[in-house]
């Protein structure tokens, strides 16, 4: 394959992404950086939207489309040259199956495929999405943070034809520095998403089984000393009903202690 089989792989889960930490929106002064208003942050893009889009019943016919590219000695769909012209569109964030692309499936207690776990059908449907977007160097905030927040089940990414890293576990975020891969001007973002991983052996339950780029995808940037993460302390005594918050905050790599300010 043109990829590494890290989709069933049970020791890689994950391949160039972040350390998971506490959610929250960069701003670069006081803002409201709560979910609804976080696009008010001058730190923050979303790169939701129209998107090009090719669905494969197989990732073997996607597998197959790359090497007759490669011995024709043209760009593959990671490039920006790429010519996506057949490429349909479709919106992200959404799931492919509300657009027509393979079909709805719903099962409560049993497997959509055989049991031989941690492999999946051979036939594993995925599809390929590509977007461009434009970024302008702030000095002040030189590196960049890809974030993707919900993709089921798997899903590989490139940037500017660079391999950025892999991931799984549809339903929590997952984060990639993209500092060294991003440039001044134009910039492509490729996905190529996958409808089986070992994850979709953890992943049964009951629900509507739905794939694709669900939830936002988005660009966070941020200074060289930044907090990456945070950690609340709280306690609450009963008896005098007050209590004591205390937080600590990862300067990107060092905890400290640190004075919070309510608003």
């Amino acid at each position: 394959m043109f990829i590494p089989r890290y989709f069933e792989d049970l020791d890689t889960l994950h391949v160039g992404c972040e350390p998971n930490r506490a959610y929250f929106v960069p701003a670069s002064a006081p803002t409201d950086t709560r979910f609804a208003a976080r696009e008010q942050s001058d730190r923050f893009r979303l790169l939701n939207g129209e998107w090009d889009f090719k669905y494969y019943a197989s990732v073997y016919d996607l597998d197959a489309e790359v090497d007759a590219s490669a011995q024709a000695h043209e760009p593959v769909f990671t490039e920006p040259m790429f010519d996506a012209d057949s490429y349909d569109q479709i919106a992200v964030p959404s799931v492919w199956q509300t657009h027509g692309y393979d079909h709805n499936q719903y099962t409560n207690t049993r497997y959509p495929f055989p049991f031989d776990p941690p492999f999946v059908p051979h036939d594993n449907p995925c599809a390929v999405y590509r977007t461009t977007f434009g970024y302008d160097v702030d000095p002040a905030c030189p590196r960049a943070f890809l974030n993707f927040e919900g993709v089921d089940s798997c899903f590989y990414v490139w940037l500017n034809g660079v391999f950025v890293g892999y991931a799984e576990d549809s339903y929590t975020p997952s984060e990639f520095d993209v500092t060294e891969a991003l440039h001044a001007g134009e910039n492509l973002l490729a996905v190529a998403c996958f409808q089986y991983s070992s994850a979709s052996w953890l992943e049964d339950q009951d629900c509507w089984r739905f794939h694709g780029l669900f939830r936002d995808v988005e660009l966070e940037v941020r200074p060289h000393a930044h907090v990456r993460d945070m950690l609340a302390h709280a306690d609450w005594n009963v008896d005098a009903q007050c209590g004591e918050l205390a937080v600590e905050l990862d300067l990107d790599g060092a905890w400290c202690a640190a004075n919070v300010e309510l608003r």
